[in-house]
């Protein structure tokens, strides 16, 4: 790498032995490392980069550069100084577009010594997103053309592979199904073990590992490793000497989980664009799909502007007598973080990466000095900041604990700790408090939690929470004479032409859109984190003559988001998009018909509260129905599911309308809108009344 100056010839530990026990948890990985360890092999292997053209989301083009940089500055500082191996398994690229190969291969071409080193991509799903759109991407005739477009732009003869580097085999799979969850066809199934059994037949007294590579896991019940391919981990089971490495679930490969044996050994590479986790012992997001990290700990599923860069790659090397050994290089500090992780495989081996390491785990330990502060008291979004700990595992999430009076919290919420974070684990963490129902002092108990569920006593304070607002502190939208609009102070984008009168009877101005026009508030992403917890969206609006079709009133519900549409047999729909671990949906709760007659002014109130939704229609609760117009009851159960953000573009609330792709609006609104508004928690019901008074 030209630019960078890297620290990977300094081999000294960023961690002493002690410290790396108290703080890493490296220790339940493996064996601890006696004595010179000197490789006949070595390779770097990382997964999960999503290289765009258009942008450059994640410092994805910049990691790759490190990547490969970093691998190369630490094998010639070595006495054996080759790197024999680069190996990215899956979703090097975000859509599989032709710029988006190019723009990697640029970097690849650029560093890559192809002489001495092998450098192979596995095909991922992402590879597969060129042609079609969600589930039209996975049909045998797409997956066909991308995988064409996959072996032309790296220049491979097939999509799988099988090297032998200085005796070892490396045999790399990739994705050719999405059926039921398994990625791997039949065929390709059996040719990966026609080539294991190559691979056992070339050595068949040895103690060789072999390495497999494929994008997608083999299914576990290991909880970073949900999710994954069942015919994989069959095949697998009856090869003790295989090594697999998987990406896809973008888990960091600080968690212990990570890796872990059973007949074989699964190593997760973690990824470099972005990181999530599942929650040990959480109620809904202990197996889940992957979250991402705000700055403040929260999990939303991709709109985050937050710290979840993932950084970290393994360096593997092998030495004569097959001891593994794993390094893990931190591209953020540019250094090796923790123990390197030795261990053997093979049949006569004992198993070591198993459960059991969790009775020899640390629960994290607050040091003497820390404490809870307040930062905010605002009723709407209070905040506090608290020490993070000094003793025992890395913690993975914190839980969270609102008391008042009585046997049994006010409220119980959970913030990612930023595990990955590692050595540069800040001192204090923040986060909002969510869940308080009235103004006053509370008691507040933190617990720090390890990847294994063990939990520390629990950090102590304490908030005294100012008194309810109905002021609107997301969205508070003003119309202005000149047509344009605004968050208090803040300008929205206007799109369009808006007309914007004052209305006599109601005492305020009112815009009118044309069908072809609206609003844009990009704010709306600084506010998801909140969004998790809770929500109200508010809107006052008169549906005009020759409405067809549905409109949207106000939305932002471009692949997840929320927002309230009129239906063209004039019911209100809100949509909130979530995610149970099983991927994005939208849950819907509907009015009856005709609520919303053409010329009539009416008032709808959506409320989130975590667990459910309800509707209010001039200041009444409804009836919800569900979208084939069955009744659901006076709430729609969301428990078990968390709110799921728009990315990129579609990361803006549209007033008058929705977003879509590109950012531009769709759905537009014809007729007047009084009031838009957007709370960040839930209003009650004599609170909605209340807000009902005021707008009419």
């Amino acid at each position: 790498m030209k630019s960078m100056k890297y620290l990977s010839s300094i081999l000294v530990l960023v961690l002493l032995i002690g410290i790396a026990v108290s703080l890493s948890s490296c220790s339940l990985f493996g064996e601890k490392e006696d004595g010179k360890f000197t490789p006949v092999l070595r390779f770097a292997i990382t997964s999960d980069i999503h290289v765009r053209a258009s942008s450059n989301d994640f410092g994805s083009r910049e990691k790759l550069d490190r990547f490969l940089g970093s691998a190369y500055e630490y094998a010639r500082s070595e006495e054996y100084s080759a790197l024999d191996g680069i190996f990215i398994v899956g979703d090097l690229v975000q859509d599989g577009k032709t710029s988006e190969y190019d723009e990697a291969v640029f970097v690849m071409n650029n560093i890559v010594d192809e002489e001495n080193t092998l450098l192979r991509v596995v095909m991922g799903n992402h590879e597969m997103h060129a042609y079609g759109s969600g589930d039209a991407r996975f049909t045998p005739e797409n997956i066909a053309k991308s995988t064409e477009r996959f072996k032309t732009k790296l220049g491979y003869e097939s999509e799988n592979s099988h090297h032998v580097i200085n005796g070892y085999h490396f045999i790399t799979l990739a994705n050719d199904s999405y059926e039921s969850r398994n990625f791997f066809s039949d065929e390709s199934i059996a040719w990966l073990k026609g080539e294991i059994e190559v691979a056992m037949a070339d050595d068949p007294t040895s103690d060789k590992p072999i390495f497999v590579m494929q994008h997608e896991p083999p299914a576990s019940d290991v909880r970073g490793f949900t999710g994954g391919d069942t015919k994989l981990g069959e095949l697998l089971k009856g090869y003790p000497r295989v090594i697999d490495f998987s990406g896809h679930t973008h888990r960091s490969i600080l968690d212990p989980q990570s890796i872990w044996q059973d007949g074989f050994t699964a190593i997760g590479t973690g990824g470099l664009a972005y990181l999530g986790y599942n929650m040990a012992g959480h109620p809904t997001l202990d197996n889940s799909a992957v979250v991402a990290i705000d700055d403040e700990g929260g999990w939303i599923g991709g709109g985050s502007n937050g710290t979840r860069t993932g950084a970290m790659y393994y360096i593997v090397e092998v030495d004569a007598k097959n001891n593994v050994r794993l390094k893990i290089y931190d591209l953020l500090t540019e250094s090796f973080y923790g123990e390197p992780i030795t261990f053997k495989v093979g049949a006569d081996e004992a198993e070591i990466f198993t459960p059991e390491r969790a009775d020899a785990s640390l629960a994290p330990a607050f040091g003497p000095e820390a404490k809870i502060e307040t930062i905010s008291t605002d009723f709407n979004y209070p905040k506090i900041s608290f020490s993070t700990p000094t003793g025992g595992d890395i913690p993975q999430y914190y839980r969270i604990e609102l008391w008042a009076e009585g046997d049994a919290p006010v409220s119980v919420f959970y913030r990612l700790a930023g595990m990955h974070n590692a050595v540069n684990m800040p001192t204090t963490a923040t986060t909002p408090v969510f869940g308080c129902k009235e103004g006053g002092a509370y008691s507040v108990k933190i617990y720090a939690v390890n990847c294994w569920g063990k939990e520390s006593a629990p950090l102590l304070g304490s908030i005294t929470i100012g008194e309810k607002s109905l002021e609107p502190d997301i969205l508070n939208t003003v119309f202005n004479f000149d047509g344009t609009a605004a968050n208090r102070n803040s300008a929205l984008g206007a799109i369009g032409n808006v007309a914007v009168r004052y209305d006599e009877e109601l005492g305020k101005n009112v815009a009118s859109f044309d069908g072809s026009s609206g609003y844009k508030f990009s704010g709306i992403k600084d506010y998801y984190g909140r969004i998790v917890y809770s929500l109200t969206l508010e809107a006052y609006f008169n549906v005009g003559e020759g409405i067809e079709d549905a409109v949207a009133i106000g939305a932002n519900t471009n692949s997840s988001g929320f927002g309230l549409v009129r239906t063209a047999d004039g019911a209100i729909r809100f949509n909130f998009g979530v995610n149970n671990g099983g991927g994005r949906r939208y849950m819907a709760a509907n009015t009856a018909k005709d609520i919303a007659a053409v010329g009539e002014w009416v008032h709808v109130v959506a409320t989130f509260d975590g667990d459910c939704i309800k509707l209010y229609v001039n200041g009444e609760q409804v009836t919800l129905y569900d979208n084939d117009g069955a009744q659901i009851g006076a709430e729609l159960d969301c428990s078990g599911k968390w709110f799921e953000a728009p990315t990129g573009t579609a990361a803006a609330f549209v007033v008058g309308g929705d977003i879509a792709s590109g950012g531009l609006i769709e759905s537009c609104f014809v007729g007047d809108i009084a009031t838009m508004n957007i709370y960040s928690r839930a209003l009650d019901s004599d609170e909605v009344s209340a807000v009902y008074a005021a707008a009419k």
